[in-house]
């Protein structure tokens, strides 16, 4: 009799415990879930922002060189009320005050903002020299400074890179070395 009581009052509970375990499965569904939404949305917004990066970089990054270039074949300081290379430098500089405010908003942009900050310096030697070798060595130092970046942001672990992006990264780097040492 006893024993029987004892077999109802489990087949009581047992739904019950049934229930609380399921909802407990639920719960922790449901809250991995949202941790994976999160994870998803800041690895995209951390894609956005490199991509957003690299494209500074390439179209900030291209004329300064070619401007560069232009100054080293010509061996001499261009004349003319805007020279192409005081703009690129200019744009240089804007570039870094973008990179700067990027690096305050993620800790992956902060070695970005350093190359810029670098091409920044190289544009305000630029624009007080005349002296191709100078010009040439301050570029350098600023394809040397982005390279480095790019290299940073690529195998940074918290940023998932593409393999179109690895591959443009690649690219913009051997651009970068290659204009070095023209």
């Amino acid at each position: 009799m006893q024993q029987q009581q004892q077999q109802q009052q489990q087949q009581r509970e047992q739904p019950h415990h049934l229930k609380q375990q399921r909802q407990k499965q639920q719960l922790q569904q449901q809250q991995q879930k949202q941790h994976e939404q999160q994870q998803k949305k800041q690895q995209q917004h951390e894609q956005q922002q490199q991509q957003h990066l690299l494209h500074l970089v390439s179209s900030w990054l291209a004329p300064l060189f070619l401007s560069l270039e232009t100054l080293n074949q010509q061996k001499q300081r261009p004349t003319g009320s805007t020279p192409n290379w005081f703009a690129a430098a200019a744009a240089a500089a804007a570039a870094a005050a973008a990179a700067a405010a990027y690096a305050s908003a993620a800790p992956s942009a902060a070695a970005a903002a350093m190359a810029f900050v670098g091409m920044g310096c190289a544009a305000k030697n630029l624009m007080q020299t005349a002296h191709a070798a100078a010009a040439k060595a301050a570029a350098a130092a600023a394809a040397a400074a982005a390279a480095a970046a790019l290299h940073f942001c690529s195998s940074s672990s918290s940023i998932q890179i593409l393999p179109q992006q690895q591959q443009q990264q690649q690219q913009q780097q051997q651009l970068l070395l290659c204009c070095c040492c023209c």
